[in-house]
């Protein structure tokens, strides 16, 4: 499966992504973060796809994930976002995201390391950011 999603002490939520994954996947993973009980009270999320090889999603997947995004920043007030990237894949679908949501003032940041997003999250949280 290449979408698996964890819930983290501290109020936090992981989106690990590894192989190949498609749009539906994405929105699906989304839409279940949404329908549970754990998703209220989040801090922080990580999208993890430091083990994607294809993030095969269209400009249509990206704006209904970051649609997404915004209802789960709705019902999370103050969530921060860090997104690790694959060193295989471009940061442009990323920025895509970014772009979409940025209107809505959703903290966000792209890593190419895990430890570096963890250390970005712990800054946030402590800060009050």
């Amino acid at each position: 499966m290449p979408l698996k999603i964890n819930y983290l002490e501290g109020n936090g939520i992981e989106v690990l992504v590894t192989g190949v994954v498609n749009g539906h996947e994405m929105i699906s993973a989304y839409q279940s973060i949404l329908e549970t009980k754990h998703s209220q009270n989040l801090l922080y999320k990580i999208l993890d796809k430091s083990s994607c090889t294809e993030f095969a999603v269209t400009s249509d997947d990206i704006q209904s994930m970051a649609k997404l995004s915004r209802q789960i920043a709705k019902v999370n007030p103050g969530i921060i976002i860090a997104i690790v990237e694959s060193k295989t894949l471009q940061f442009s679908l990323t920025k895509l995201w970014q772009a979409h949501i940025k209107k809505d003032n959703i903290p966000n940041h792209s890593f190419y390391m895990r430890n570096e997003a963890l250390r970005w999250i712990e800054d946030h949280i402590k800060l009050g950011v």
